[in-house]
This record gives C-alpha cells, structure tokens and sequence, in this order.
C-alpha cells in the first residue's frame, strides 16, 4: 500500500498539525458542454433561396432573371416580405452570390425592393438586358410630377454592378429601335425613356399598337417584292373581338361562371394575335365597356407567366378579365 509523506506545519497555539500533499486533494475542473449554435432563421431561408434561383437559371426563359418576391414564393410560401429581405441582406449566404437591381433603401422602401429584379453574379448581363430590369427602374423612379427618364438617370438609380451594363444595353436598344414593348422614348434633348402605362388617357395605348393607315392604297405590304404588279393588301378577316368573346365564355363556363378568367388562358387561346393586336383589341372592348379588368391581390404570388401575362397600370398588374353588365 503506497503511503504519502506528510509534512508537519506549526499552528497558532505552537503545536503542529499533519497537511496532506496537495496532489493528493486536487480535482479535474469539471468540462463545459459545448456552446449551442445559435439558429439564424435569415441565414436557413438565404441559401435555400439561392438554391432555388441556381435551379431558375437551369430553367431560363420567363424563369430567369425574377424578382426576389417570386423567388421567396418558390422558396417558401409562407415567408413575409420582411423575412426576405433579410435573407436577401444575408452576405455570405446569399447576397455576396446575387445581383439585385435595387436593394432596400431610403430610396427603395421595402414594398419596392421586393419586386426587384436579380440574377447570379455571373449573369449580370443577362440581368441588364432583361425587360424586367428596366420597367423595375422606370417604376421605381416615378414620382408626381416625372415619369420620363435618361438612360444616364436609371443607370445612376440601380445598383452599382448594374450602373454600366445597363446604360450599354440601354444605348443599343435605343438606337436599334428594339426597347421592351413596355417602354418608349422622347427625343428631348437627351433621349427619355418612359413607361407607355404612363401614358394617358388610356386609349393611346391602344392607338400605338394599331398599324399605321398612312399606306398608299394599291401599295404592297412591308416586305413585298419590288417587281410585279401593285395590289391592295389582303384584308384581315379575324375577328379579335369575335375570338375573345368566345374564349372568355368557354373559360368562365369551364371555371363555374365566375366571371374572372385570366389574361394568361385568354392569350393562350388566341396565339393568331400578336401582342400589340391583343392588347389594342381588348382597349377597344373596354373602351365600349363591354369587359374590364382587375388586379391580382398580391404581387408576391405572382408566377412569371402571369407577370407576363399581365398589363400594367398606374403601379397596379391587371390580370384578370370580367364581363361587364352595365
């Protein structure tokens, strides 16, 4: 049996008390359990956000570029728009891979910064030539009294990154006539583009998708051969207000008599109308009051096709179609 030596140590009242040996008494501290790491809801729903936009751009076309709202919709539904903000702030996660056209700011409330426009990094280009990018700018740019802006001016209002890009695309576009069919431009002094939702009274909108009705008559349509003998153009015989008339009852029987069918089945229905045709038809059936259209409740559950779908007015996207009976 090992024994210790002990050391004999002088008390107060002269007499000697045994210690034991400090080795014998000591203790191992006691182990601290590892600290928790602390959840960061942000930090989850940023990277889920940013797998979900690597999965858009695999997809591309109306896919992608999206604003952040859409996206938050892919990602999860149930996310409040102040939650994607601040995922969509989130650096190492998420906004040190992403371009957004505009981030929050005094200048971009929240409600604004939320339909932003964005891409990946690598796809700056794609995300300044996209239609989306420029109709965001020229949105958020409005106030009471200016609508129309240089191409300099919405270069300087979006994020830095997209400053130069999107003055390059900008330029082209202008200059090859081949702006978004959403936006136009006025030759003052420095040209100004605008959004044509701007535009009023409404009806404009209509007369400029119409053909112009200055031709010759006899004179061949754009396109034509030179040579040959002249002859009028072929008339049109479609009927837009005739087809639209029939989609939207097919619809709105096949949807319970409703009255609301969507802009997206009713462009479907009629592929044999061009956009501009289109749009300035149903102007004309509004305009005799005999449809009108309305608003989605919320932008931030909007898909693209629908976005694309839609007509935009005065900051509202008109996406559904009723029968009037007035």
């Amino acid at each position: 049996m090992e024994t210790f030596a002990h050391e004999a140590m002088p008390t107060l009242s002269g007499s000697t008390s045994i210690q034991p040996p400090a080795a014998a008494t000591a203790r191992p501290a006691p182990r601290r359990p590892p600290a928790k790491r602390r959840a960061d809801p942000a930090a989850e729903l940023a990277e889920k956000m940013l797998s979900v936009l690597r999965s858009q751009r695999t997809l591309g076309g109306e896919a992608y570029p999206l604003a952040l709202g859409e996206l938050g919709r892919l990602t999860d539904p149930s996310a409040s728009p102040a939650a994607l903000l601040a995922a969509a702030a989130k650096r190492k996660a998420f906004a040190g891979h992403v371009a957004l056209v505009k981030t929050k700011s005094s200048k971009c409330p929240p409600k604004l910064a939320i339909e932003s426009p964005l891409a990946l990094l690598d796809d700056v280009e794609e995300l300044a030539a996209s239609p989306q990018t420029v109709e965001f700018a020229l949105r958020g740019m409005r106030t009471p009294t200016i609508r129309a802006r240089t191409i300099a001016d919405i270069g300087n209002w979006v994020a830095a990154r997209l400053k130069q890009p999107l003055r390059a695309v900008l330029q082209r576009q202008l200059e090859g006539d081949s702006l978004p069919a959403t936006v136009a431009w006025l030759p003052i002094g420095r040209p100004k583009l605008f959004l044509i939702d701007d535009l009023r009274p409404p009806e404009l909108r209509g007369r400029l998708a119409k053909p112009p009705e200055d031709r010759l008559p006899g004179a061949a349509p754009a396109g034509a051969a030179e040579s040959g003998p002249c002859r009028p153009p072929e008339e049109d015989s479609r009927d837009f207000a005739a087809a639209f008339e029939a989609a939207f009852t097919r619809f709105d029987r096949q949807q319970g008599g409703k009255n609301l069918v969507s802009l997206v089945d009713l462009r479907a229905a009629l592929p044999e109308f061009t956009r501009a045709e289109f749009d300035a038809g149903l102007t004309h059936l509004r305009g005799a009051r005999r449809f009108s259209l309305s608003a989605a409740e919320s932008i931030h559950g909007i898909q693209p096709q629908e976005r694309a779908a839609g007509i935009e007015e005065t900051g509202s996207l008109l996406l559904y179609v009723s029968r009037r009976s007035d």
